[in-house]
């Protein structure tokens, strides 16, 4: 177990979640990303936020590795092709 604290950010592969690892890394925090694709930085693990079991197994595995979490950061994003009117 690590004895700083703990963040996990979705959406870690992409620009703003690079910059959320950064941030929290430069402030102390021993962070843990999760990404549909391994990214450049950080402890990165392959975990689809559209997937709710992937989602549970993701975490449990942070808990039994790493402990209790202290921050969550979401910026995962799920872009949606097609006609905007279209959308609801």
């Amino acid at each position: 177990m690590n004895s700083k604290r703990l963040a996990v950010i979705t959406g870690a592969s992409g620009g703003l979640g690079q910059a959320v690892i950064r941030s929290l890394d430069a402030q102390g925090f021993f962070c843990v990303g999760l990404a549909r694709r391994v990214g450049a930085s950080s402890d990165i693990w392959i975990c689809d936020v559209q997937n709710e079991s992937a989602i549970e197994l993701a975490f449990k595995r942070i808990h039994l590795e790493y402990g209790a979490l202290d921050v969550l950061v979401n910026c995962a994003g799920v872009a949606s092709r097609g006609d905007d009117l279209a959308l609801s």
